[in-house]
């Protein structure tokens, strides 16, 4: 007997979809192939979005609301969403997402728990829509999906039973074949012609962009060469990298020039103060790229030289040591491919599939 799945992809209609939008996308790429061998007919379910949607290139059926993306998303939030007639199970790739009196239950995912580990990076609408989600969700009482150890251990403290979480980590297999030269005329155009740092990420507070621009500044010296910054990566809210001297700013790239920027880097350099799993330093470990990064679940000593988020000093300390130490700069490549190689989206896909049925 065939289970049909109701999966809501709305994050991808997000204005800024991030390290979440990147999850659904390449789970929702793979669950058209994944879904018959698990006896699972999936469709995909978001806001009507005018002209092309992305969702269409996934091979999968897809519904649509009447509503756009911030009318549906507040429907959610008032409880005004309709039954699904004819699903056995429904799935959200994020904490968004309706919420129904009777069956079926919505499988939830949560990426982490920021807003309670680093709160004075959420503005306070964002912090009472987390909390009123993550309430929603406990009490809700079905599974909850989420991608880390770290994250896993949060949510148990906050109340949802061991039992009803399904650890589906990220995979790493995501970035497409390298456009080394556009990537090379980007670099070009901004005018930047020697080794340099890439940072990679939404642009808002919990990133620390501030810390690392002031980092990236204070280990010039040390190193004697200019090593400018390069940040990639759409604003978010508050806080983008400041204008200065060595330091360039592009916004978002297309996927093939972003895999070409991480093989011309130096390193990468990623120093958030909180994250549930971490997305660019696998990126950057995928492309043989060495990383200096916080201590977040994607890295380790292994793989990342592993630096104090909070401190200026240790960031450049961590940067210096790594651009100038060859030995361990081929340590940290050679373990860090290793890694980024065990991690597949199929496996993941699969997880967050048979997690529901």
């Amino acid at each position: 007997m065939t289970s049909r799945v109701l999966v809501i992809a709305e994050q991808l209609h997000a204005p800024t979809p991030g390290g979440i939008g990147v999850y659904t996308a390449e789970v929702a790429s793979r669950l058209a192939a994944i879904a018959p061998s698990l006896g699972a007919a999936v469709e995909l379910y978001a806001s009507r979005v005018p002209g092309e949607d992305r969702l269409d290139a996934f091979g999968l059926p897809v519904g649509h609301s009447r509503l756009p993306h911030r009318a549906l998303m507040r429907a959610w939030e008032w409880g005004l969403a309709r039954k699904p007639g004819g699903y056995d199970a429904c799935l959200s790739l994020s904490m968004a997402g309706p919420r129904f009196p009777t069956a079926p239950t919505c499988t939830f995912t949560v990426y982490d728990l920021a807003f309670r580990e680093v709160p004075e990076t959420f503005t306070r609408r964002g912090l009472k829509w987390h909390e009123q989600r993550l309430e929603l969700i406990r009490a809700a009482g079905g599974r909850v999906i989420t991608i880390s150890e770290d994250s896993k251990a949060a949510l148990t403290r906050a109340g949802i039973a061991e039992s009803r979480i399904v650890l589906a980590p990220p995979g790493a297999d995501h970035l497409p074949t390298a456009d080394l030269e556009a990537a090379d005329r980007l670099l070009e155009g901004l005018g930047v012609r020697s080794p340099f740092l890439l940072s990679v990420g939404t642009l808002e507070p919990r990133k620390n962009m501030a810390r690392l621009v002031q980092a990236a500044a204070r280990c010039r010296s040390e190193l004697g060469g200019e090593y400018p910054l390069v940040v990639v990566g759409p604003r978010g809210w508050r806080e983008g990298p400041q204008q200065t001297s060595g330091v360039f700013a592009v916004g978002h790239v297309d996927p093939r020039v972003l895999a070409g920027l991480y093989r011309r880097a130096a390193a990468l350099v990623y120093v958030p103060l909180h994250e549930g799993f971490g997305l660019p330093p696998i990126e950057a470990m995928a492309s043989c790229t060495p990383v200096v990064a916080s201590r977040i679940p994607s890295t380790s000593p292994e793989v990342a030289e592993i630096v104090d988020p909070r401190s200026v000093d240790d960031i450049a300390r961590g940067i210096a040591r790594v651009l100038s130490d060859d030995r361990l700069k081929s340590s940290l490549v050679r373990e860090g491919l290793a890694k980024a190689s065990a991690l597949r989206w199929e496996d993941t896909a699969r997880k967050v599939l048979e997690a529901v049925l």
